[in-house]
């Protein structure tokens, strides 16, 4: 069985987190043998062992591309793993035909609004990759006989597997905010909240700092990043106690250097619904401290109920839904130890790229015999 996955092209700057999730779901298929990936490439973009490549000239694959790619890989089925938008749906639904090939669709981030989600969803099969998702497509219309719930695969990385912490760490302890700088509504209320935790003893400096590793990877976020480290310089509560990271070869060393990774927001629009930086830091025995949004409280609770937790996320993190929560978070968070393997094992489990890609296999297998 011959499965394209079509997702933002390997090559030419970091993947994000669908082409990762894709990437660890071709992998686990190919290893297994359950089915033969392709990936689409772009400028120096490689697939590992046991893939094949389909190249195109542009990283942002346009749908006369993605025909062609359809047409050159020989596919069985192809896997669309993106967020749903109207135009793109269209170009699904033509592609699909066109080709007379089963398509199989992952609602891999959020829509702006579900109210349209299903004309953007063109797939024979339906794949929700979280509770709140699945809720929010049935709500919005989508017949149940379409939609399925599975995660996004996830290969976690071992704890203390990079080069160790960083060499220009802060000497306070550190929470790390790993949100955007263009979308969502995380960073003021962790600035707001961070500003109010109260300092160490006098003379002692700042009993905690936080590390700000948001990505400038446009224009308009470098301005945005310009502005924030101008406001920091000039605000009492946040000079001296506030880091702007910038580009970093990895980040797994912030991160398993924190006390917590912070996420606060209360949508997740362009954001897998549950961020792969959140599994990192579980993963590697990090709390995790969110906003309401729905996907990330579904994450925290599924915790929680793994791993027995109780008051104020004595499980694998918190859920924050305002500034003075969130800024007794912050507090409660820097006195927490760090989580025990077995607290995390039951949320990376059912993330498994093995145990998804079974899934799939089944629901590949599925679409094809019915079309």
């Amino acid at each position: 069985m011959r499965v394209l996955l079509l997702t933002t092209p390997l090559g030419d700057g970091p993947p994000n987190g669908a082409s990762l999730a894709a990437v660890d779901l071709a992998c686990a298929l190919a290893s297994a043998g359950l089915a033969r990936p392709i990936l689409l490439v772009h400028g120096d973009g490689t697939v590992p062992e046991g893939c094949e490549a389909v190249r195109v000239h542009t990283r942002r694959a346009r749908a006369i591309e993605a025909l062609v790619a359809v047409v050159r890989a020989r596919a069985d089925v192809v896997h669309a793993m993106f967020a749903p938008r109207p135009g793109t749906g269209l170009a699904l639904r033509a592609l699909s035909r066109a080709t007379a090939t089963p398509l199989v669709q992952t609602v891999a981030s959020r829509p702006r609004s579900f109210a349209n989600a299903t004309r953007a969803l063109a797939g024979d099969a339906i794949v929700a990759t979280s509770v709140a998702t699945e809720r929010a497509l049935l709500d919005a219309g989508l017949s149940p006989e379409r939609l399925s719930t599975l995660p996004l695969p996830f290969a976690p990385p071992g704890r203390g597997a990079h080069a160790g912490l960083p060499k220009d760490r802060p000497t306070a302890p550190w929470l790390l905010f790993a949100g955007d700088y263009e979308f969502g509504d995380a960073l003021e209320p962790t600035l707001a909240a961070f500003a109010l935790l109260r300092r160490g003893p006098a003379g002692g400096g700042p009993e905690a700092e936080l590390v700000v590793a948001a990505r400038a990877k446009t224009a308009r976020a470098r301005t945005i990043e310009r502005s924030l480290r101008e406001r920091i310089a000039e605000t009492l509560g946040l000079r001296g106690r506030v880091r702007v990271l910038g580009e970093v070869p990895s980040l797994l060393p912030w991160i398993e250097g924190a006390a917590a990774v912070v996420l606060p927001a209360r949508d997740t629009f362009a954001k897998l619904d549950h961020p792969r930086v959140l599994l990192e830091s579980l993963a590697l025995g990090v709390p995790i401290v969110v906003g309401p949004a729905p996907s990330l409280a579904e994450l925290v609770r599924e915790g929680e109920d793994a791993g027995g937790g109780g008051e104020h996320g004595a499980g694998v993190g918190e859920i924050a839904a305002d500034v003075p929560a969130l800024r007794d978070a912050f507090a409660r968070a820097l006195l927490r130890p760090a989580l025990a393997p077995a607290r995390v094992g039951p949320t990376l489990e059912r993330r498994s790229p093995a145990r998804v890609a079974a899934a799939y296999a089944a629901l590949y297998a599925r679409v094809i015999s019915s079309v």
